[in-house]
Protein backbone atom coordinates (compact mmCIF):
# COMPACT_ATOMS: atom_id res chain seq x y z
CA UNK A 1 0.00 0.00 0.00
CA UNK A 2 3.01 2.19 0.81
CA UNK A 3 4.95 0.60 -1.89
CA UNK A 4 5.50 4.55 -3.60
CA UNK A 5 7.29 5.61 -0.39
CA UNK A 6 10.47 3.15 -1.37
CA UNK A 7 10.90 4.76 -4.41
CA UNK A 8 14.62 6.59 -4.33
CA UNK A 9 12.70 8.58 -7.51
CA UNK A 10 9.83 10.25 -5.30
CA UNK A 11 13.13 11.75 -3.11
CA UNK A 12 15.23 12.54 -5.78
CA UNK A 13 11.97 14.87 -7.18
CA UNK A 14 11.46 16.45 -3.80
CA UNK A 15 15.66 17.51 -3.35
CA UNK A 16 15.29 19.03 -7.13
CA UNK A 17 12.70 20.81 -5.88
CA UNK A 18 14.24 22.11 -2.73
CA UNK A 19 16.94 23.27 -5.11
CA UNK A 20 14.69 25.08 -6.88
CA UNK A 21 13.36 26.77 -3.77
CA UNK A 22 16.27 27.84 -2.88
CA UNK A 23 17.26 29.40 -5.80
CA UNK A 24 13.85 31.32 -6.37
CA UNK A 25 13.98 32.06 -2.26
CA UNK A 26 17.69 33.60 -2.80
CA UNK A 27 16.65 35.29 -5.99
CA UNK A 28 13.49 37.28 -4.47
CA UNK A 29 15.51 38.11 -1.46
CA UNK A 30 18.52 39.80 -3.53
CA UNK A 31 15.91 41.36 -5.38
CA UNK A 32 13.46 42.82 -2.69
CA UNK A 33 15.79 42.59 0.25
CA UNK A 34 12.86 41.12 2.31
CA UNK A 35 12.68 37.21 3.34
CA UNK A 36 15.09 35.31 5.58
CA UNK A 37 18.64 36.18 5.20
CA UNK A 38 21.12 34.05 2.77
CA UNK A 39 22.77 31.89 5.67
CA UNK A 40 19.83 31.24 7.30
CA UNK A 41 17.85 30.15 4.20
CA UNK A 42 20.43 27.79 3.39
CA UNK A 43 20.25 26.39 7.29
CA UNK A 44 17.01 25.65 6.64
CA UNK A 45 17.01 24.43 3.84
CA UNK A 46 19.93 22.32 3.89
CA UNK A 47 18.15 20.87 7.02
CA UNK A 48 15.47 19.34 4.80
CA UNK A 49 17.74 18.27 2.43
CA UNK A 50 19.83 16.23 4.75
CA UNK A 51 16.62 14.53 6.18
CA UNK A 52 15.34 13.61 2.70
CA UNK A 53 18.29 12.55 1.48
CA UNK A 54 18.38 10.45 4.80
CA UNK A 55 14.86 9.28 3.43
CA UNK A 56 16.53 8.66 0.23
CA UNK A 57 19.20 6.47 1.77
CA UNK A 58 16.49 4.22 3.12
CA UNK A 59 14.90 3.76 0.10
CA UNK A 60 17.62 3.47 -2.26
CA UNK A 61 19.56 0.67 0.33
CA UNK A 62 22.29 2.55 1.44
CA UNK A 63 25.01 1.73 3.93
CA UNK A 64 23.93 2.60 7.07
CA UNK A 65 26.86 4.99 7.43
CA UNK A 66 24.77 7.34 4.63
CA UNK A 67 21.70 7.31 6.70
CA UNK A 68 24.02 8.16 9.59
CA UNK A 69 25.90 11.32 7.80
CA UNK A 70 22.09 12.38 5.93
CA UNK A 71 20.76 12.94 9.59
CA UNK A 72 24.03 14.39 10.80
CA UNK A 73 24.29 17.22 8.33
CA UNK A 74 20.04 17.88 8.80
CA UNK A 75 20.85 17.86 12.38
CA UNK A 76 24.19 20.69 12.19
CA UNK A 77 22.27 22.88 9.50
CA UNK A 78 18.49 22.81 11.88
CA UNK A 79 21.13 23.68 15.12
CA UNK A 80 22.70 26.36 12.66
CA UNK A 81 19.13 27.98 11.92
CA UNK A 82 18.22 27.79 15.64
CA UNK A 83 20.87 29.75 16.34
CA UNK A 84 20.44 32.44 13.69
CA UNK A 85 17.01 32.52 14.39
CA UNK A 86 17.76 34.02 17.64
Amino acid sequence: MLDWLRAPALYDAILALLVIEGALLSRWTRRTGRGLPLPQLASFLGAGAGFTLACRALAAGWPAWTLALALSAAFVCHLMHLRASR
